[in-house]
């Protein structure tokens, strides 16, 4: 299993369309997120933790 950061950055690099992406990447800066684009990465997140991000 991936650890919690790996996986973390997997689905970051997924939601964004990136091959990598940096743990230090800014969502705004780097990834040119939006606000709307911060919620749907808010919700893959807990789709992708569940409980174990509480």
């Amino acid at each position: 299993m991936l650890g919690t950061l790996r996986r973390q950055r997997f689905t970051t690099a997924h939601q964004f369309c990136r091959e990598v992406v940096n743990e230090n990447a800014s969502l705004a800066e780097d990834l040119g997120a939006d606000s709307l684009d911060t919620v749907e990465w808010v919700m893959e997140l807990e789709e992708e933790f569940g409980d174990e991000g509480a």
